[in-house]
């Protein structure tokens, strides 16, 4: 419950009780062996998160727990329970909250404590499967930190088999540098859970669970590099600011705002009508750029920060993304939102983005992404050199994304969510685009 973050399989939807939802619901109704499959690993995953799984006729909430990063996300809903009496419901509408894995950890095992100390002092720990609750949870401070970070990295047991081959890799990418294995694999110390990862971990745990042994390497390898004790200053200090997910707010609006605080502060783009430069704003800001070929071409790019990382961020060659100019800037602009602003409580990033992390977390990255590519100061004056200020064609579009340095229908989708064009222009412009490629809309 505080230790897997991984849905069964990658989906864009941001908190648990949606996506378990709507991942279940995928499955009904198909007799494939392959999708009957999918339905119980889907299941089992509900039965370790959601509250429900264990009520036996109980009236329990509708709630979810699992981690994400640093943190708990608790996520629940208000739906009805079957056999329920008809005046029985929840008043909680939808919503999701992140708190401190302690905060969530230590309160829930004290309720778990004081709830088996009674069930001793009454007698009833003699049954069977109540002595076995009973020691079970008197065992949980005994659980080894390993055990817990193999939830993270692998998920439930029958997949863990990949924690020995991450941990073999590290070792031997490490292992020659004893003190800084240990400062890159060294999480912080709790007896009910990890509450801060460590870089390795949190790494690895975004990455693919399948991920390959020379791609694992790799990615090992560039933590060591960016391994410095006690970093000094760097020029983009004053800009970090850990910004967990908003509990209230929609994911692509609270990156949209980074970008807009972070240009302000840099007073960017200023007077020019030129693309930004964001490969001179991060060496500016004191942040590496690194490329790095990994066979997974699911993996795009990841970004290393901290007390004891040089600020990195690794650009996967091998993503179709970066293999064109503007996907490569809009990868660096979506790293270094993950920079910025997913440190977490140890002040620390080491994430990769990819299917696998969390898609809020991404979700917000990319709107910031795009919003610092495409300051709306710099598309009035690019529109104000066009031909014409109509953007309801392929032309036009093509002309601002040629000059801003961005992709096709990054640059359509971002006119149209600040109000360039209407939802209608945007489908207008995607069909003829579509028309003129030779496919069908």
């Amino acid at each position: 419950m505080f230790h897997e973050h991984r849905l069964p399989e990658p989906i864009e939807i941001t908190s648990a009780r949606p996506a378990y939802l709507q991942g279940l619901r995928a499955t009904l109704g198909d007799s494939d062996p392959r999708v009957e499959h999918r339905a119980e690993v889907w299941q089992r995953w509900g039965h370790r998160h959601a509250l429900r799984s264990c009520r036996d006729g109980g009236l329990f909430p509708d709630v979810f727990i699992r981690r994400l990063l640093d943190f708990v996300e608790i996520s629940w809903g208000n739906q009805g329970l079957p056999g329920a009496p008809a005046e029985f419901y929840f008043t909680t509408p939808l919503d999701t909250l992140y708190l401190d894995v302690r905060q969530v950890a230590e309160p829930l095992y004290q309720a778990l404590e004081a709830a088996t100390q009674a069930m001793d002092q009454s007698g009833i720990s003699e049954e069977t499967e109540i002595a076995a609750l009973c020691r079970a949870v008197r065992r949980i401070p005994e659980t080894v930190p390993d055990e817990r970070e193999g939830w993270y990295l692998c998920g439930e047991p029958d997949r863990q088999i990949g924690t020995w081959s991450i941990q073999a890799t590290l070792a031997t990418a490490l292992g020659k540098f004893p003190e800084a294995a240990q400062a890159l694999t060294a999480s912080v110390p709790h007896p009910l859970c990890v509450p801060q990862l460590s870089p390795a971990v949190a790494m690895f745990g975004s990455a693919a669970p399948a991920i390959g042994p020379a791609a694992a390497g790799l990615l090992a390898q560039a933590l060591l590099k960016a391994f410095i004790w006690d970093v000094g200053p760097t020029a983009h200090d004053t800009l970090v600011q850990d910004q967990p997910l908003a509990e209230v707010r929609a994911a692509y609006e609270e990156g949209y705002d980074l970008a807009l605080d972070l240009l302000d502060t840099l007073k960017l783009p200023g007077e020019q009508t030129q693309r930004i430069d964001v490969a001179q704003l991060l060496r500016d800001l004191g942040i590496s750029i690194s490329p790095v070929e990994l066979e997974d071409d699911g993996l795009r790019g990841v970004a290393l920060a901290g007390p004891d990382l040089q600020p990195t961020i690794l650009i996967n060659t091998h993503h179709p993304m970066n293999q064109h100019e503007s996907g490569y800037r809009f990868t660096l602009a979506h790293e270094l939102c993950h920079v910025l602003h997913d440190r977490g409580y140890a002040r620390r990033v080491s994430l990769v983005s990819g299917p696998w992390a969390p898609p809020g977390v991404e979700r917000r990255a990319n709107a910031f992404a795009a919003m610092l590519l495409m300051p709306p100061e710099l598309v009035n004056r690019l529109i104000a050199d066009l031909p014409s200020p109509d953007l309801g064609g392929v032309d036009a579009i093509e002309d601002l994304a040629r000059r801003m340095g961005t992709g096709f229908l990054a640059t359509l989708e971002h006119l149209t969510n600040i109000g360039k064009l209407n939802d209608g222009e945007r489908e207008r412009v995607k069909a003829e685009a579509w028309r003129r490629s030779g496919l069908d809309a």
